[in-house]
């Protein structure tokens, strides 16, 4: 009895130990197994995000093949628009010569109307004195040195108020076209 108590106890340690044992193993198994899991839903939402990293790619690589296409079209139109405007540029030579002989001529033009205008100021410029002083002076004359006073008054008036008259509407009207 003694050996069958003996083999009894030996199992139930045996059990017992092994229970502790395959306990131990589960629980680092479990802790395995969750460890794989937790892995496995990383390289998911890893594979996930290159998916979604792969079609924001694919839609650039199309966006910026549009932009290609649309910058060698751009170029061929500024190509052809270069080869115009040389065509152009060539056949406007003779034009150009053509304009600068009318300029030429426009400039000589210009010299003599500038001419003209300086005579006529002058010109303008003795008038005005040369007409309405000697007015003016045969007034003074007359009221002073003779009996028609009344009409010496009149003349020397005239004479004055024209004279001055002519010079403000001469002269400001100058200074009032240049401000203009």
């Amino acid at each position: 009895m003694k050996k069958i108590i003996l083999c009894i106890l030996l199992n139930l340690t045996t059990f017992v130990f092994a229970d502790n044992f395959i306990n131990k193993t589960l629980d680092e198994q479990d802790d395995l197994i969750k460890n794989v899991e937790t892995q496995v839903s990383k390289m998911t939402d890893i594979i996930d995000f290159l998916k979604i990293d792969n079609l924001n790619e694919k839609n650039k690589i199309v966006e910026l093949e549009k932009i290609n296409k649309d910058m060698s079209v751009k170029l061929n139109e500024m190509f052809e628009n270069n080869e115009n405007l040389k065509l152009a540029l060539n056949s406007n030579k003779e034009d150009t010569s053509e304009v600068i002989s009318v300029m030429g001529d426009m400039f000589e033009d210009i010299k003599k109307l500038s001419k003209q205008k300086s005579r006529a100021n002058k010109f303008v410029q003795i008038a005005i004195p040369s007409t309405t002083i000697p007015l003016a002076l045969v007034g003074l004359y007359l009221y002073a040195c003779t009996d028609y006073k009344e009409l010496g008054k009149v003349c020397c008036v005239c004479g004055t108020s024209l004279f001055v008259g002519g010079e403000l509407v001469w002269n400001g009207g100058k200074f009032i076209f240049k401000l203009w």
